[in-house]
Formats: C-alpha cells, structure tokens, sequence
C-alpha cells in the first residue's frame, strides 16, 4: 500500500491514519500490507532537521517506510547536502539515524504543562529515538530542540551491561539554512558519573527549537575528556529585530526558523535594513553565522544572477558582506562573519547595498581554531572512514593502518607523517585493513608527493 503524507498536520496525523488503513484491511479481510509513504515532508519541513526527525519517529512508531519528497533542487538528497558534496543540518540527523542499530526502546514525553509539548499547529516538537545496542552495551538517543528547557530520563539501567558508571557524550546541530554546511556537530557536554537507583537523568542544555540533539552513552571510559561547554551556540531571529526603512516580515513556503513569520525582506533601496541586539557571555572571538537568501529577483536580467552586497554595521563600525546566489531568495545559505567581541549586549545591522536579499537567523557561536577536521567510521571491520574537509586542500594523515588505501578511489601508499589532498566536503578514506586511529589535520606547508591522492575528474 503507498500514499503520500503531504498535509501540514501529517506528522501528527501519521499513526492515526495508518491505523485508520489497517482496520480498513482487518474489515475487508485483506493481509496486512507493508505500507510505503512514497512522498513525506512539507516544503516548509523539508531540509529542516528538529521538523524531519518528527517524520522519522512517526515512521518508526508504525513500522511503515517512506521516502522524503523531493521539492527544490536536484542533486542536494532532497535538502540533505549543502551542496554537491558538502553536508548541511538535516544530513547529519539521518547520517546518525542510519547509525542506529539494535533494540527500539519504549519513549514517553512528560511535561507539568502540556501546552509546553507543542507549537501553533498542535506539532509534539519535542521528541526523542532512543536504541539499545544488541550487546546492551551503549546507547543512543537522537531528541529534538525546544524553546523550553527539557531532560531525559533513562530508567531500568540494570537491564543493560552499562554498568553502574557510565560515560555521556551530547551533540548537537543547529538549522543553518538549506544550503548552509555544516562540517561536524557541536559538542555540548562530555561527563562521567555514577547512576543512582537505576536512572540517569540528562539535562539537554540549550533552547533551540531548530536543532536536533544526540546523546551517546556507554561505559566508563577513564580515557575520555570531560566537556563543559558553557558558550553554547545561540539563535537570534531577524524578524524579531528593529527594521529600518520599508523592510518586511512574511512568511515562506520554504524551511525558516522563528516562531513568527519566517523572513525578513524588502532590502531595495539605501536605509532598508533590521537592526539585531544581540548579547555575548564573555568576551573572545565569536563567528556570526546569518542564514540569508539571494535570488533571481529580476527574471531576464543577468546582473539578478550576481551576489548582493549587504552594508553591515558591526557596533557601528560599517563593512560590505558579498552574499552569494542561492538560485531563489527563500533557498538560504550561510554567510560567516568572525569578529573579536567583549561580553555584554552588541549590535549587528544589515541593509541594502547592492541587489536584493533575505535574512533568517543569526547564530553566535565561538569561533574555533582547531585545525582537526571530522572523521566519522564508515565500515563495521574498521576499514573505511567518511573525512569532512572544510575547504579543497592538503591535509596531514595519522593513522596506526600501513600499506594501501584509497581516498575517494584514487589509490595511495600509506608513510609515516602522510600528506593527502581532500576536496571541500565528505572524503571517504579506505584502508586495507582496520585501523584503530585515522585522524586528519590542515597542513599550512603540504608536501606535493607522488602518492597524493587527487580529485578524479
């Protein structure tokens, strides 16, 4: 049996309708059928990963299958790629719900006041996914964001090999726009501690309602590093700021974040702009990352396919932010600023300069200097690895494997102090045999070597 779930009330409806259809088989005396949703995801949910993680756990509560529909651009994985190789938020929810195996576990969603579980359209936004490894032996939950502040709560530890210690690990990815890449999550926490009475409870720290969360938990591990990141990455929303001249809120057909209308446009002439304030917890070097969109906003007219320019004023002090196309102004991507500010309230302005454009959101986050790139295992032998390279280049190699390998297909020879080329984006990297360590590094002096692996063409 296939149908699509297309309405903005399917994720709520998804479990009454497919029991509506298997009573409709038991009246008629038909077998059950698998069902398949051959189209699921609203255009405004689609690329939006706290949205699309209420998709996947309606299909898990009902054992159905279904496939994303497919609305915007081609060659993106329905809204799951940045670009033609580059992740973006909602990759990485269905890159760690493919990692998922093992025993489904029984969730449940508790509040002091139900009207805290939903948004304006009656959505339970706040969710969870928790699977209990076939060795019992970890556990993983995937949860969504929520403006509120929320837990959870793991009962009946003694059923699992645990242990009476446990070792925790929190991630998170925020909704950086449909084009926007993100690179790795952003670690929150990473503890160790005791569970008492058979119940660990977690506080999931932050109150984004457009981020998905993942909480990893295994046995004591006196190897790994205790985490406390107490500068966690903040939304702040454009439409909610001053706006300046003939600038406008409305809303978008497509993926937006905020609580009321989605956008803010109307940034055609000198003095149409928003004015944001924003606050900082302590002072260092913070990247601002504004999710905005550049279109076609003149059909015919070639310059209407050129970048814009957005006058931006950082504490008053003024510069030009070249904004690429992202092909139509409500697709949005991620334009980054880094800036050195000090703890307090700041403010950012951004109006007309050259062309048109959209503003979403803005998310403050400190800025790293970590040369370390991502590296996710991709094989159940220990053999392959997914490399995420933030940029085209050359990166130094460390790993315990020897001899051959191959990195997107082009073969190397594996030697001490390796210098490999990556492209921009995901890199698989395959060993001949396991490897325990495959960790990679920018390299500022790359060596230019007979073995250096290549794009292919």
């Amino acid at each position: 049996m296939i149908y699509h779930e297309l309405n903005p009330w399917s994720i709520p409806d998804w479990e009454t309708h497919v029991a509506d259809y298997r009573r409709i088989e038991k009246e008629v005396g038909a077998d059950e059928l698998p069902i398949i949703v051959t189209e699921y995801g609203c255009m405004e949910d689609c690329g939006e990963p706290a949205a699309m993680f209420q998709y996947i756990n309606a299909i898990e509560n009902t054992g159905t299958w279904a496939n994303m529909a497919f609305w915007r651009l081609a060659n993106n994985l329905n809204d799951t790629c940045a670009d033609d190789n580059s992740p973006n938020s909602n990759w990485w929810l269905y890159r760690k719900y493919a990692e998922l195996e093992g025993q489904r576990l029984q969730t449940e969603v508790k509040a002091l006041n139900k009207n805290l579980l939903y948004d304006s359209d009656w959505r339970l936004t706040y969710q969870g996914l928790a699977v209990l490894s076939d060795d019992k032996d970890s556990l993983n939950i995937i949860c969504t964001g929520s403006k509120n502040k929320r837990s959870i709560v793991i009962h009946n530890l003694d059923s699992t090999n645990l242990g009476q210690k446990v070792t925790v690990r929190v991630e998170a990815v925020y909704y950086s726009g449909l084009g926007g890449v993100v690179s790795e999550p952003t670690v929150l926490r990473q503890f160790s501690l005791q569970t008492t009475s058979h119940q660990l409870r977690l506080n999931i720290p932050g109150t984004d309602s457009n981020a998905v969360y993942f909480v990893r938990v295994i046995p004591y591990d006196e190897k790994a590093e205790t985490i406390v990141n107490r500068n966690i990455p903040k939304r702040y929303e454009f439409e909610k700021g001053k706006l300046l001249g003939d600038s406008y809120t409305y809303d978008s057909a497509y993926a937006t974040t905020g609580e009321q209308k989605g956008l803010v446009g109307g940034f055609e002439k000198d003095g149409d702009g928003v004015r944001l304030t924003f606050s900082v917890p302590c002072s260092g070097q913070y990247d601002l990352k504004i999710i905005y969109g550049k279109g076609n906003d003149s059909p015919g007219q070639p310059q209407a396919r050129d970048y814009a320019v957005a006058k931006m004023r950082l504490d008053g002090q003024e510069q030009s932010l070249s904004l690429e196309n992202t092909i139509k102004s409500e697709y949005t991507s991620l334009k980054t600023v880094t800036a050195d500010l000090s703890a307090g309230l700041h403010t950012i302005e951004l109006s007309h300069g050259q062309g048109t454009f959209v503003l979403d959101s803005m998310i403050l986050a400190p800025h790293s200097d970590s040369t370390e790139i991502c590296v996710l295992p991709d094989s159940k032998d220990g053999s392959a690895f997914l490399a995420v390279a933030d940029a085209d280049g050359f990166y130094r190699l460390e790993t315990d494997a020897c001899g051959e390998a191959a990195i997107d297909g082009a073969q190397i020879t594996l030697g001490e102090n390796e210098t490999v080329y990556l492209r921009r984006g995901l890199n698989e990297i395959r060993f001949a045999d396991a490897a325990t360590v495959c960790r990679l590094t920018k390299s500022e002096q790359p060596l230019l070597r007979h073995n250096v692996a290549l794009p292919s063409i």
